[in-house]
């Protein structure tokens, strides 16, 4: 048995990871508790929110995986020991949040256009132009919180993020719910406090709002550290790491990107068979998040503890991470999975409102999600593993070409097809649900192929001679 566990660190991997997978819950919770609040409040709110929110975030992923990949600077530079080189990388980050900051504010004038093309009904597109225009405006804050706290998650002192995290959701949530549905309260002294009823706009507020009190909070703990000497914190700008953060960064952000927009195609699609479609999956991907995103909290822990291992010579380490996280990431999808598939109706009584078409398209989606939640622990933990070495551009492209002919294609050619007048003709009354159902087969189809490449590349071992900072010199 000890020979067994010689080639594991569970306690290692679950002492990084237990604090990132409850922040990655939080912000789940979160997700989950705004779309019960919309879908309480009209069915229209909910089902603007879901496209709306995820094209705001679609359009930022650029910055998001260019942000976020400066953690991988800080824990190779870690691992290394070169620990005058963190602060700098965590500015790099920064630069490059202020930068998609601006960029995001700027597409928020082109709402209008953008869900015109998505062609929902006109009370839906009203809703998700004020839904987009607000999260885009606020997307800085975002992408600030990222930055900063890859200043602790790359050296893995997980535990600040989680507090932070935490209290963004914390605070999040009540501002949805008083702004939403407009609260008032009575204080001591014969005082009170009202908030206005903004429905979905009071739920986009409540968001940036939370998002900024993160900032602030990350930001004085940065500037306020202790070892900011040891760890370089005043050293703001480096261009020739500006540039290694965009090289290595920016295929990890065009990656996210395509993985989004491949995702938000798929949720057009559904937005136009019909109505119930778009909802009932703005709810089945609600759920799905309270798996799907602790999951990427053991994908960070990867990336932390495969970059350490890399930045410090230690390939042995960072193989032994993986495999345990993949059998933590596996069990876990294995229970999930099974609530999911047997019993999926407790997870649906906070959607008690919504009408009965709906939760029966939920609970259908959510046995197809079933259908690829192992394969996505092997995407998630791999692509993480080989991308914290710098193999990035191969994690681009070969993503690209997959969502491009195994998802977007196949997704459109089959929609499009059973629009045709034949078509329908042979299906009659089923047509809508054979295409619904279509689409969803090839979801799953594509998970379960990404899983299988990207666990090729991590056992051909190319990620063993990479590294994204520069040898130091001697």
């Amino acid at each position: 048995m000890k020979t067994l566990f010689r080639n594991y660190n569970f306690r290692e991997v679950i002492t990084i990871a237990l604090p990132l997978v409850l922040s990655n819950i939080g912000h789940a919770l979160n997700l989950f508790i705004d779309r019960a609040m919309l879908a309480g409040y009209s069915d229209m709110t909910m089902a603007a929110a879901f496209p709306a929110g995820l094209s705001a975030f679609a359009f930022s992923c650029l910055f998001v995986g260019t942000v976020f990949y400066s953690g991988t600077f800080v824990a190779q530079y870690f691992g290394a020991g070169e620990y005058s080189r963190i602060g700098r990388a965590v500015w790099q980050g920064i630069w490059v949040a202020l930068i998609g900051g601006v960029i995001m504010w700027l597409t928020s004038f082109w709402a209008v256009e953008i869900f015109d093309f998505f062609g929902h009904g006109p009370e839906v597109r009203e809703l998700e132009v004020i839904y987009y225009k607000i999260l885009a405006t606020g997307t800085v804050t975002n992408l600030l919180c990222i930055a900063f706290a890859n200043f602790w998650s790359g050296r893995g002192k997980v535990k600040i993020v989680m507090a932070v995290n935490l209290l963004i959701t914390v605070i999040n949530i009540l501002l949805n719910y008083c702004l939403i549905y407009g609260k008032k309260f009575e204080l001591p002294c014969g005082l009170s406090l009202s908030f206005p009823e903004l429905g979905i706009r009071g739920a986009a507020y409540g968001t940036v709002a939370s998002g900024l009190c993160g900032v602030l909070i990350y930001g004085v703990a940065f500037f306020l550290f202790s070892g900011r000497q040891k760890y370089g914190i005043f050293k703001c700008f480096d261009l020739p790491l500006f540039g290694r953060l965009l090289r290595y960064g920016l295929p990890t952000g065009i990656q996210l990107a395509i993985d989004l927009i491949a995702f938000q195609i798929f949720i057009i699609l559904q937005g136009k068979i019909d109505s119930v479609a778009l909802a009932a999956s703005g709810i089945a991907f609600g759920i799905n998040s309270l798996a799907y995103t602790p999951l990427l909290g053991i994908g960070q822990t990867v990336g932390i503890l495969v970059g350490q291992s890399v930045g410090g010579g230690n390939i042995a380490h960072g193989e032994t991470s993986v495999r345990s996280a993949r059998i933590i990431g596996i069990g876990y999808m294995v229970v999930l999975g099974t609530i999911f598939f047997f019993w999926p109706d407790p997870l649906l009584l906070a959607f008690d409102d919504v009408s009965g078409p709906i939760i029966k398209d939920c609970r259908l989606m959510l046995r197809f999600i079933t259908g690829y939640l192992l394969f996505d622990v092997m995407f998630i933990i791999y692509s993480n593993a080989i991308k914290s070495a710098g193999d990035t551009r191969f994690s681009m492209i070969t993503h690209g070409i997959l969502a491009c002919f195994t998802y977007i294609i196949p997704c459109l050619l089959l929609f499009y097809a059973f629009r045709m007048p034949w078509f329908t003709g042979i299906f009659g009354g089923n047509a809508r649900n054979w295409c619904l159902w279509g689409v969803w087969t090839i979801s799953v189809i594509y998970v379960v192929i990404c899983g299988v490449v990207f666990y090729w590349r991590y056992r051909q071992g190319k990620w063993k001679q990479m590294k994204v900072i520069e040898t130091p010199e001697k």
